[in-house]
């Protein structure tokens, strides 16, 4: 898989490499990321993911593996999402008190609206003679399953039946919890169930869980006060700078492309032939 982002084409040459050694292309969107919009790169927010991993690894029936193909997925729908799962891992781990326990179901509960908010914005009219408002988290998670597996290719509708009805039971538990009815364990298997139900979310359909451009749509927007554009324009003017020079010279731009093919080539060789020799 190549990936391209804001403004960045994909990387064409490459691509001729790869068929040409018997191998599938796909191009997967990663948006903004590590550019000047992306605003999630401070040492704070990847700690919450370090620690997101590391307390989802202890639960029961949850590896570290899952936790950290979740912490890549739910980084591409949306960063802000490990503030909520941050924090309710934190409640988690050091819940001593009923109070403490409440706090955790209730981080959980949070986390679920928080996914409904980006996967399904509230609409006006019921789907599935469901409404869908603000108000209704489950309906509208229940209404981004339907339609992500409508979508899916294959379509898969079979899967919504089982994966809605553990939505229902996740805020039935993280509820409960809030009121203080959960054990240490209850709480703990409702987390653990909410990390194999987000799992089996996105793959039902990995292009519609993702989003890439949702979280820096205040950034992509303001393009008079945002600090970010600027700087963001700053350096897109500088590569463009260095790059049209040799524009000109048609001989001299094939040449480096030759090169780079040649460059890059030697090296998808020389990593075939270590892949093939294992």
């Amino acid at each position: 898989m190549l990936y391209t982002g804001f403004c960045d084409g994909p990387d064409r040459a490459l691509n001729e490499l790869l068929v040409g050694e018997g191998m599938t292309v796909t191009y997967e969107d990663v948006g903004v990321r590590k550019t000047a919009f992306d605003r999630f790169t401070d040492p704070a927010h990847f700690q919450r993911i370090e620690y997101f991993q590391d307390v989802a690894a202890a639960l029961d029936d949850t590896s570290g593996a899952l936790g950290s193909e979740l912490a890549l997925v739910v980084e591409e729908i949306h960063p802000g999402l490990f503030d909520v799962l941050g924090s309710a891992m934190r409640a988690l781990a050091n819940a001593e008190t009923s109070e403490d326990l409440a706090h955790a179901a209730l981080s959980g509960r949070r986390f679920l609206e928080a996914l409904a908010n980006y996967w399904y914005p509230p609409r006006d009219q019921p789907v599935n003679g469901r409404k869908v408002g603000p108000a209704q988290y489950r309906n509208r998670l229940w209404a981004y399953l339907s339609e992500a597996a409508a979508t899916a290719d294959p379509p898969v509708p079979n899967e919504v039946s089982s994966l809605g009805s553990t939505v229902d039971d996740l805020f039935d538990r993280f509820n409960a919890g809030v009121h203080g009815t959960l054990t240490r364990s209850r709480v703990e298997q409702a987390y653990s169930i909410l990390m194999a139900w987000l799992a089996a979310a996105i793959r039902l359909n990995p292009g519609a869980a993702v989003r890439p451009y949702l979280a820096y749509e205040p950034e992509l927007m303001d393009t008079t006060t945002m600090p970010w554009l600027e700087a963001f324009l700053t350096e897109r003017r500088g590569r463009r700078r260095t790059r049209i020079r040799p524009m000109n010279d048609l001989p001299a731009r094939e040449a480096g492309r030759r090169r780079t093919r040649a460059l890059v080539g030697e090296s998808l060789q020389a990593y075939l032939r270590r892949t093939r020799r294992g």
